[in-house]
Parts: C-alpha cells; sequence; structure tokens
C-alpha cells in the first residue's frame, strides 16, 4: 500500500468523527413546548397519513435562544386550497391568529402564530425534481417552532 492512500483515508475519518461528536454535542431536539404544540394540531380530515416528525438539528447560534422545529408531513388527495381554508378556520378556532389574507390567489403557505409566541407554518411540499411524475396525491407540511422558556 502507498504512502500517499493512508493520509487522506486518515484526514477523512478525523473529519467525520469530529463532525459526528459536534452534532452529537451541539444538537439538539425540539423543547417540550414546540412537541407538545405540533401533538396538538388537529389532523387534517382528509389525510391519508399524518407523521409528526422531532429530529436532533445542530444549533449555530447560543442553545438559550436556539429553537429546533417539530414537522407534520400528511398527505391528501385534496388540493392546496382546501387545505388553507381548513386550517385557516380550525386554528383560529383553537387561539391561532393569522395575518394571511387573499389578494389575488391563495397564498402559497400559511404562518399562524399563538399567544406564547409559538408558530406554525403550513405549506405544500413540491416535488424534489420538476420531471417527476405527477401522481393524485399531495404531500403538505406544518413547521411548528415555540420559544425555548
Amino acid at each position: 500500500m502507498q504512502k500517499g492512500f493512508i493520509l487522506p483515508i486518515i484526514f477523512l475519518s478525523i473529519i467525520v468523527w469530529g463532525g459526528y461528536t459536534a452534532f452529537n454535542h451541539w444538537g439538539k431536539y425540539p423543547n417540550s413546548t414546540t412537541q407538545q404544540t405540533a401533538a396538538s394540531i388537529q389532523a387534517y380530515p382528509n389525510s391519508k397519513s399524518w407523521e409528526i416528525t422531532n429530529r436532533k438539528n445542530v444549533c449555530l447560534i447560543p442553545k438559550k435562544v436556539c429553537t429546533q422545529p417539530s414537522v407534520i408531513k400528511f398527505n391528501s388527495e385534496d388540493a392546496w386550497n382546501n387545505i388553507y381554508f381548513y386550517y385557516k378556520e380550525a386554528m383560529i378556532k383553537k387561539d391561532w391568529s393569522t395575518k394571511s389574507t387573499i389578494v389575488t390567489s391563495i397564498p402559497t403557505d400559511i404562518t399562524f402564530t399563538k399567544i406564547n409566541q409559538c408558530t406554525a407554518v403550513f405549506q405544500q411540499q413540491q416535488p424534489f425534481f420538476p420531471f417527476q411524475k405527477k401522481t393524485d396525491i399531495n404531500t403538505f407540511s406544518a413547521t411548528i417552532t415555540c420559544p425555548a422558556t
């Protein structure tokens, strides 16, 4: 084996180990308020799936002000406008507020805020590749974030 082959492998191993250590040291899950708020969001009645994800992410700002989101993903045959109007009505009934208005067309997302400064942003997920086959099932997401307490 050549000497020039071992040094890059050692270098890459150190970088991978350093990244893993940094992720475990500085990584953070969504706080309990964010997780509880995400769990309290009412599932869309015509959803084919409903998944809440609380992933660990790295905070590049001080931990005291860093907030990680909980993400809800769901699928439905319904179009974005149905999701938009359903959650605009349902979230307001649950003491959330929004400044979203329709001017010429339905906005591509809708943001809600609560008295405790939590935010929830609903939007339709676009295909990763523009040439992906169009299906009858649409994917939507809600990103919920609450400040650390």
